[in-house]
């Protein structure tokens, strides 16, 4: 039996953290919900990022959803953008795979 490896991306959330990413408010910053924003707020930023990971060598991106649930967008009063939110999400991988050439 031959047997494969698959490489998934890593963590969005830190990496957007490390670029200095914030969205102005301590408590969406901290909680990793800035990060869920960026989607929308800072796309190229997102976009970059999943480039970054297929280039690396990654077979598998994830979106960007990690809070982009019902439950962390009531929290911050942000639950009317959470369907735009998860559409920007997939947008930004589709970007990034369309840009690195990858199916």
């Amino acid at each position: 039996m031959e047997k494969s490896v698959t490489i998934l991306d890593g963590s969005m959330g830190h990496e957007l953290k490390m670029r200095g990413l914030s969205c102005g408010v301590e408590e969406l910053d901290e909680s990793f919900k800035a990060g869920a924003l960026a989607n929308e707020d800072q796309p190229a930023a997102v976009r970059d990022i999943h480039i970054e990971y297929l280039q690396a060598g990654a077979d598998v991106i994830t979106t960007n959803t990690f809070v982009l649930t019902p439950y962390h967008m009531e929290s911050c009063g942000r639950a009317e953008k959470l369907a735009h939110l998860l559409q920007q999400a997939c947008q930004r991988a589709n970007e990034a795979v369309a840009h690195v050439g990858r199916p």
